[in-house]
């Protein structure tokens, strides 16, 4: 296993007794880049390290020889987090407000503002949802095999039907 980042280390998965690889079981540190290990062809893995996104769980198959990997910074995946949060609620925020302004009588004082205060609120947020998932993206760790396929990266903020998950 080839690394960018110092530390990188790749982690088996125990999933035998948790129903499957999309629960999270025992880890075992299988090595620090870079290095060499044989592998299970039906194992799961994953890659953890200081400041690196944790990636997504993945299989390595019967012909990867190889596995590459492409950290990404846990803080900038934090500061995309952050900044799609605020960026959701100073959009949501707006869309209250904006509304009130626009009917308003022309001739209240206070429309201007809150007409004002709608726009800028609701283009900042929006603005801020945009910031927030392209640092997301740049965020990610991904991980490839020996001829360039993407075998796993990391979860970014995604909406579900039991929410935003971070």
């Amino acid at each position: 296993m080839q690394s960018d980042s110092e530390g990188t280390r790749l982690l088996s998965l125990d999933t035998s007794s948790y129903g499957g690889a999309d629960v999270e079981g025992p880890r075992q540190q299988v090595c620090v880049a870079p290095c060499t290990a044989l592998l299970s062809p039906s194992g799961t893995y994953m890659i953890r390290g200081y400041a690196i996104t944790d990636s997504a769980h993945f299989g390595i198959g019967q012909s990867t020889t190889a596995l590459q990997v492409h950290t990404g910074s846990s803080a900038v995946s934090a500061g995309g987090a952050l900044a799609l949060t605020l960026g959701v609620l100073s959009t949501v925020a707006g869309a209250v407000v904006l509304p009130i302004g626009l009917t308003k009588d022309p001739g209240d004082s206070q429309r201007p503002a809150f007409v004002t205060t709608g726009w800028t609120t609701v283009l900042g947020g929006a603005a801020l949802i945009g910031l927030g998932v392209v640092l997301g993206l740049a965020g990610e760790t991904h991980i490839y095999d020996g001829g360039g396929a993407r075998l796993a990266r990391a979860h970014g903020p995604r909406l579900t039907p039991f929410g935003l998950i971070f």
